[in-house]
C-alpha cells in the first residue's frame, strides 16, 4: 500500500489459492512428487481448500449482512394543518423498509380513521412513511390514550410517540400554541432589534470618521 501511496482509507485483501494438473507436460512432476510425499502438508491444504475456507466465506457473509442491514433509527414528526385536520405521524430516515407503523389506542391497534401511507425512499439509501389520524371525533382529555407506534419487522420493540398537541407542528396558530408562537415571535423581533441596533452602530462610526476626515482636510 506504501508503494501505492495508498495508506489512508478502506482496503480491501484478496487471496486465492488453487492448483491444476497438467499430464501432457512434465514441468509439475517435481511438484506432485513433492506433494504426494508429504501427505500431512496435501490434508492440511485439502482441508483448508474444501472446510475452512468455505465456513470463513460464510461467517464473512454472515457478518457483512448483519452490518448492512443495521436497523437506522428514524426521526419522529407529528404535523397537522389546521386544528381540524388530521394529525400525521411522519417517520423518515429509517433502514431497512420493513417495518410497520400503526396508531394505538390504550395500547390497541386501531384502524377506523387512520390512514396508513406508503414507504417512500428518500435521496440518502433511507425511507420516510406516515400515518393519519383523524382526531375530529377525539375529545381533548382523550389525547393521551392515542400513540404512534413504529416498528422494524426484524425487531421486537416499539418505537412510541405520544399524541401530544406540545410537539405538533402546525401551519395555524391554535388556541394551544399561542405561547410557542409568540416565543418564536419575540426570539425574531430580537434578532432583528440587534441587527439594526448593529446597522446603526456602524452608521454612526462611519459618519464620525467622516467628520473627522472632512474637518482634518479643511
Amino acid at each position: 500500500m506504501k508503494s501505492f501511496n495508498h495508506t489512508k482509507g478502506v482496503h480491501t485483501f484478496q487471496r486465492m489459492s488453487g492448483c491444476e494438473w497438467d499430464d501432457e507436460t512434465g514441468e509439475a512432476v517435481i511438484f506432485k512428487q513433492k506433494w504426494d510425499n508429504n501427505r500431512e502438508a496435501l490434508y492440511r491444504e485439502r482441508n483448508n481448500l474444501i472446510t475452512i475456507c468455505p465456513e470463513m466465506l460464510k461467517n464473512f457473509l454472515n457478518y457483512g449482512r448483519t452490518l448492512l442491514v443495521k436497523p437506522v433509527l428514524p426521526s419522529f414528526y407529528l404535523l397537522q394543518k389546521t386544528p381540524s385536520s388530521p394529525v400525521t405521524c411522519h417517520a423518515t430516515g429509517f433502514n431497512p423498509n420493513k417495518v410497520n407503523m400503526v396508531w394505538r389506542k390504550d395500547g390497541a391497534e386501531i384502524h377506523e380513521g387512520v390512514n396508513r401511507g406508503e414507504i417512500i425512499p428518500n435521496n440518502d439509501w433511507t425511507f420516510q412513511m406516515s400515518v393519519d389520524l383523524e382526531i375530529s371525533s377525539v375529545r381533548p382529555e382523550d389525547w393521551e390514550r392515542y400513540a404512534c407506534v413504529f416498528q422494524f419487522s426484524d425487531v421486537n420493540q416499539d418505537i412510541v410517540t405520544k399524541l401530544d398537541k406540545a410537539v405538533i407542528w402546525t401551519n395555524k396558530v391554535s388556541h394551544w400554541d399561542h405561547g410557542i408562537t409568540f416565543n418564536r415571535v419575540k426570539s425574531i423581533l430580537q434578532i432583528i432589534g440587534g441587527l439594526l441596533s448593529l446597522g446603526l452602530t456602524i452608521a454612526g462610526c462611519f459618519m464620525c470618521n467622516r467628520k473627522r476626515n472632512g474637518a482634518a482636510s479643511s
